[in-house]
């Protein structure tokens, strides 16, 4: 299928107001992430509808990360 990735420039609010490109990706969307030194992290929204998010390093084997919890019946 045919998963649309959407870019745009918005403040980033882990760097004070400076501005950052964001990914928008729908369901089954993917996207690769490039970056340096030994983090990288994730900003999503939570609530009702969280995914499954699966990911990998540098090659290695996949795994995932559940983002719904027994707080999701909100938005947050």
């Amino acid at each position: 299928p045919n998963h649309t990735i959407k870019r745009y420039m918005e403040k980033d609010p882990m760097r004070l107001g400076e501005q950052a490109e964001w990914l928008l990706l729908g369901p089954g969307g993917q996207a690769t992430i490039p970056f340096k030194g030994s983090a990288c992290g994730l900003m999503t929204v939570l609530g009702p509808d969280a995914p499954v998010v699966r990911m990998r390093v540098d090659g290695g084997p996949f795994f995932e990360r559940q983002l719904l919890d027994h707080w999701c019946y909100y938005w947050r």
